[in-house]
């Protein structure tokens, strides 16, 4: 992991306004620094940057729909 000296924290563009989102920093080149939102002391997260650009961007186009599933297990909708 590396070390965020002071870094500038972004929230989701998706953020509902009630703290239920992550925020972002890309101080260190290359590394895409995740938290959460509602707990700011904890650890970051930190993916290398086309990895979280990728995830992101399949989160957007409902790529991922087939591993999201209902409280029953049953795949809500299926992969495109």
């Amino acid at each position: 992991m590396c070390l965020l000296s002071n870094p500038a924290w972004r929230k989701s563009a998706y953020s509902d306004g009630g703290g239920d989102c992550v925020e972002m920093s890309d101080e260190i080149r290359d590394v895409a620094s995740i938290r959460d939102a509602k707990r700011p002391r904890r650890r970051a997260l930190q993916f290398p940057t086309p990895a979280w650009t990728s995830f992101t961007a399949a989160l957007a186009e409902h790529r991922l729909a087939a591993w999201w599933s209902a409280t029953d297990g049953t795949p809500k909708g299926g992969t495109h």
